[in-house]
């Protein structure tokens, strides 16, 4: 049985063929080359496991537990559009879990602005809608 493992072993080695040792010369500064390039390999293999020690190290993963299911989360946004009507803008949110809250109004607070970003003042607003509820009742 071992001697068929070795024999299928050594028919793959056909890639890279072995030159004879009558061929070969062993000298002093090949010795010295092949110990200088192991040193080497093993110095980067040994840089390579540190760094990926090190590295691994620093992360930290943690598993927590949402018990939050059913409450609701406060979300602050403070989101400018500077050419949409507030009558026209409308809020739904859907978490990760799929629950969903569609047209949220009962805590949106809009600010109108005018174009260069100021908030209306109280009487600004007064003026525009009595303004328009004019327009409205000549119609």
């Amino acid at each position: 049985k071992d001697k068929r493992k070795r024999a299928v072993v050594e028919r793959l080695d056909f890639m890279f063929p072995k030159v004879d040792r009558e061929f070969t010369v062993k000298t002093h500064s090949g010795g010295i080359v092949t110990i200088v390039a192991y040193t080497l390999i093993g110095l980067l293999v040994l840089a390579e496991t540190v760094s990926w020690f090190a590295q691994n190290r620093m992360e930290l993963s943690t598993t927590v537990v949402d018990t939050s299911l059913g409450k609701k989360m406060r979300v602050n946004m403070n989101i400018t559009f500077p050419s949409l009507a507030c009558v026209d803008l409308h809020l739904d949110a859907i978490d990760v879990a799929g629950d969903s809250q569609i047209n949220i109004e009962d805590t949106l607070k809009k600010r109108r602005l005018h174009r260069d970003g100021r908030p209306f003042s109280q009487e600004e607003i007064e003026v525009d809608t009595n303004f328009h509820r004019e327009q409205q009742e000549r119609k």
